[in-house]
């Protein structure tokens, strides 16, 4: 899109339930640029993703 989104993500049948999701920004201007973790909690996140670019999540569990 031509302007910032936020997105919600739910980490159904996956186990993690709290941790930190790391986005890697792609866009004109970043290979893949790391941006600040985020939250993980109640197994979801929510997110801020810049306009035309595309975000991929790592996804790390807490305590184990």
């Amino acid at each position: 899109g031509y302007s910032a989104s936020t997105v919600s993500f739910a980490l159904k049948n996956v186990g993690v339930t709290t941790g930190t999701a790391t986005g890697y920004l792609t866009n004109g201007s970043n290979g893949t640029a790391a941006q600040s973790p985020v939250a993980v909690s109640g197994g979801a996140f929510s997110a801020s993703v810049p306009a035309r670019s595309l975000v991929t999540y790592r996804i790390v569990a807490s305590g184990g």
